[in-house]
């Protein structure tokens, strides 16, 4: 009971700072130690894998900021190429388009030929044969499908289609 009445009267403040410098003489000595270790070449294992450790993060963190750079000068050229890829693309749309519109005049101007050249042979025989008229609507068709009008509605094909048919195919020439 005595010692109970001792630890009572003692002052908690004193007991506080001793514990506070007994802990710090510790750390001190450790620290102490552990460099004296380290500059004779011989540091402690828990120091050496902490020096590992950051070490180890120094170059984590630099690789990352490596891959961060390739990586926004991948995204860079992509997008570089993608562009590339764009123009190039466009400018192959625009030539096909320009074959088309070529390839369709030359359609139409041929087709208009062969047309006035048909309507010519129909007329000058008075009749039509079924394989001749469809002949005839079949380059019509293909002739208005690549931009030709200008004669066919109006002139040719009424003019075919008031021709009798005929069923049988004479040959006049």
């Amino acid at each position: 009971m005595e010692s109970i009445k001792e630890l009572f009267e003692l002052d908690i403040i004193s007991i506080i700072i001793g514990i506070f410098i007994i802990l710090s003489s510790i750390i001190s000595m450790v620290t102490i130690v552990s460099k004296f270790l380290e500059y004779i070449g011989k540091p402690l294992k828990w120091i050496q894998d902490k020096n590992k450790d950051h070490q180890l993060l120094i170059t984590t963190a630099t690789a990352l900021a490596e891959l961060q750079d390739k990586q926004k000068e991948d995204v860079m050229n992509s997008i570089k190429h993608d562009e590339a890829i764009r123009e190039d693309l466009e400018s192959v749309i625009k030539l096909l388009e320009e074959n088309v519109k070529r390839d369709n005049r030359r359609t139409v101007a041929t087709l208009r030929s062969t047309l006035y050249r048909l309507h010519s042979d129909f007329m000058s025989q008075g009749c039509i044969t079924r394989e001749g008229l469809k002949t005839f609507t079949e380059c019509g068709t293909v002739y208005e499908e690549a931009g030709g009008d200008d004669i066919y509605h109006h002139k040719l094909r009424p003019e075919i289609l008031n021709l009798p048919i005929q069923e049988e195919y004479i040959n006049e020439r």
